[in-house]
């Protein structure tokens, strides 16, 4: 339940109320998972607020699709607390919009990607780890690339803390990977 009041969302326990809360919460929201959550679509922040999202020792699973787990268009997004965000698919967190600046802070948790990508810090958009512990196959945090439109995709990212770890053996795979602006 939303208390307008305080901007909380009391507990959220499945994606469409994880999608609602991040929709209605205005200036400062704050979420707490209350159950593991499993996404089937992208999770989306196009609202320009600040959504805060407490683990609360809980799983988040982003989905298994060709495209972001989660796209941070408008705004900010905060993870924080105890547990576990597992990314089963190719691309995890992204800022992902031309035009507009998504941020993305990171201030505890356990990033787990299975299959490839973890953050992506794109175009306008910036990344900010202070901590959690992070596993990619091939890459942790990454702004080197573009799309297919010919934009690139030099977001800003700053590492201030965090452990990180890449399993791929193959030597062109590394937790950073960046061309824009890095602050470490």
């Amino acid at each position: 339940a939303v208390n307008t009041v305080m901007n909380a969302i009391s507990g959220v326990k499945n994606p469409a109320e994880l999608q609602s809360a991040i929709n209605f919460t205005t200036g400062d929201g704050h979420i707490k998972l209350v159950d593991d959550i499993t996404l089937t679509s992208t999770l989306i922040l196009d609202s320009g607020n600040q959504v805060t999202i407490n683990l609360n020792g809980h799983t988040l699973t982003l989905p298994t699709i060709d495209n972001y787990g989660v796209s941070v268009k408008n705004g900010t997004l905060i993870i924080e607390g105890e547990g576990n965000i597992v990314v089963p698919g190719y691309y995890g967190f992204a800022t992902s919009s031309v035009t507009d600046t998504g941020h993305i802070v990171i201030n505890g948790g356990t990033f787990i990607g299975e299959n490839a990508y973890y953050l992506f810090a794109c175009y306008n958009g910036s990344i900010t780890i202070n901590d959690g512990d992070f596993t990619a196959l091939y890459c942790v945090l990454n702004n080197n690339s573009g799309d297919d439109y010919g934009n690139t995709m030099d977001g800003v990212a700053t590492v201030n803390g965090g452990s990180f770890e890449v399993t791929d053996t193959d030597t062109y795979y590394r937790p950073f990977i960046f061309l824009g602006d890095v602050q470490v």
